[in-house]
């Protein structure tokens, strides 16, 4: 579970860092501040399968890995997303692995722009950071090694109470 709690933190930074390069649109493809299941889905394949057709139908396929086409407060809403439905499905690996793969999109764009990886700012040393020997600094979407604020307006983190709820 702390790994779990772990990813997502290091997502939420490094949704927030990505490359300006990458466009904020006026209207998001991808629309996750307002996450909902199709019904009918739903009906067919149940809630747990129906959260990974939707995840698909906005991201795309994860089999060459995930292409983000947008940043800002509604990739950085994912996050969000991943902590409602893993609350609702502990241990889904389907979503697990949709955060991993979220994270590692990230994490690729990040170093392709030549950026310094995020990590955890609970995590000074980057023991925590999957970067192995490479330097461990918060960055920021500006590129400035500092600590990153959090939130969104759009995603809050679930704080110790709800994840000890698990």
């Amino acid at each position: 579970m702390q790994h779990l709690k772990d990813q997502l933190a290091e997502l939420r930074l490094c949704l927030a860092a990505l490359p300006t390069d990458i466009p904020i649109p006026k209207e998001s493809k991808y629309k996750f501040s307002n996450f909902t299941l199709d019904a009918e889905w739903t009906a067919d394949i149940g809630e747990a399968a129906a959260v990974d057709r939707e995840l698909e139908v906005r991201l795309g396929s994860r089999v060459n890995g995930l292409k983000f086409v947008e940043r800002g407060p509604e990739m950085e809403a994912i996050v969000h997303v991943f902590e409602t439905w893993a609350k609702k499905f502990p241990g889904d690996v389907i979503l697990e692995k949709w955060v991993n793969d979220t994270l590692e999109a990230a994490r690729g764009l990040i170093l392709a722009a030549g950026k310094a990886p995020c990590h955890l700012a609970s995590d000074p040393t980057g023991e925590k950071n999957m970067f192995g020997a490479l330097p461990a600094v918060a960055v920021t979407s500006h590129g400035h090694g500092q600590e990153l604020d959090n939130t969104t307006p759009s995603s809050t983190p679930m704080d110790d109470d709800e994840w000890e709820e698990w």
